[in-house]
């Protein structure tokens, strides 16, 4: 019987240390989405007021070694890891890494909320964020199609 890959899904909140404007987070989400399809990890990061809110996916070795990488980022400081925990199937498959802003969302204003709720919430307890932090990935990969193989 064969076993089943252990991935590792990790979401954290970061406060930018540097303006990004849309030309920024672009070029960031282009090297970003570079290096995670080289190491099989996907995700999303959303961003607004100078916070992200990133979740990331992939072989457990693989994502450990890239949020080494982001936290010794000097464009922003890690605040908080939200939730990390093993899984078995991955939320996105399709992005290697998609930069997601407000707008995308318009008339999604709970979405929104529970974003941002997550960004400013000091430390949240494993136990208030477990269900409802997978929701809210959820729902942006409802959303916005992050099953589906897209050309964007």
């Amino acid at each position: 019987m064969a076993t089943a890959i252990t991935m590792r899904g990790i979401i954290y909140a970061s406060q930018a240390l540097a303006d990004f404007d849309v030309a920024a987070l672009k070029a960031l989400e282009a090297q970003a989405a570079a290096r995670n399809a080289g190491l099989g990890v996907t995700g999303y990061l959303y961003y607004e007021d100078k916070r992200f809110f990133q979740y990331i996916e992939g072989a457990h070795d693989d994502v450990t070694a890239l949020m080494a990488r982001i936290e010794l980022d000097s464009r922003h400081d890690v605040r908080h890891v939200v939730y990390d925990d093993r899984m078995t199937a991955r939320r996105f498959p399709a992005w290697s890494m998609r930069v997601l802003q407000r707008a995308e969302f318009a008339g999604v204003d709970s979405l929104i909320h529970d974003h941002i709720v997550f960004m400013k919430q000091a430390s949240p307890s494993r136990e208030d964020a477990s269900a409802s932090v997978w929701e809210l990935i959820d729902r942006v990969r409802d959303l916005r199609g992050g099953r589906v193989a897209s050309s964007e």
